[in-house]
């Protein structure tokens, strides 16, 4: 066998890591502008305080879910005072406040292990339910933002 015949399959094999080297800089330098861009706009704080009633409610769950998914999901816990913070993506939020409570039922995770109290939703789903919530924000980019969420039971509204 000669020279030349050996030599063409190792010629065809750089031809081909030769392509293949070019894909790979086009997808690295594709991944690398992704992530330097970023998946959207730089989080804002938002702050405020939730109230059922005109009273605090400590403990409730919000979240906060970019209205045309042009976002981050974010979420926060209220505290004693009902009051919250989170970094949220600066744009039309819809929001759900979630707030369990024990319902009176017990019930075992698993055969052997003790009874634990089953909970259940204690807010509307006007604020509960992410299909349903009537809570709606929209942060400004690069500001505090500050949304009061002044909740109603069905007998005070």
């Amino acid at each position: 066998m000669s020279n030349i015949e050996s030599s063409l399959p190792v010629r065809a094999i750089q031809k081909d890591r030769s392509r293949f080297s070019k894909l790979y800089d086009v997808v690295a330098v594709c991944f690398m502008a992704t992530g330097l861009a970023g998946c959207g706009p730089a989080p804002t704080l938002l702050s405020g305080t939730v109230t059922l009633n005109g009273r605090p409610v400590q403990a409730a769950t919000l979240q906060f879910y970019p209205a045309a998914g042009d976002g981050k999901t974010s979420h926060a816990l209220s505290n004693a005072t009902g009051g919250f913070r989170a970094k949220v993506s600066p744009v039309p939020l819809v929001v759900t406040i979630s707030k369990p409570l024990p319902s009176g039922e017990k019930m075992k995770p698993f055969p052997d292990s003790e009874p634990v109290d089953v909970m259940a939703e204690s807010l509307a789903p006007r604020y509960s339910d992410r299909k349903k919530t009537e809570l709606r924000v929209t942060p400004v980019e690069g500001k505090n933002t500050v949304a009061d969420f002044a909740l109603t039971s069905k007998a005070e509204k």
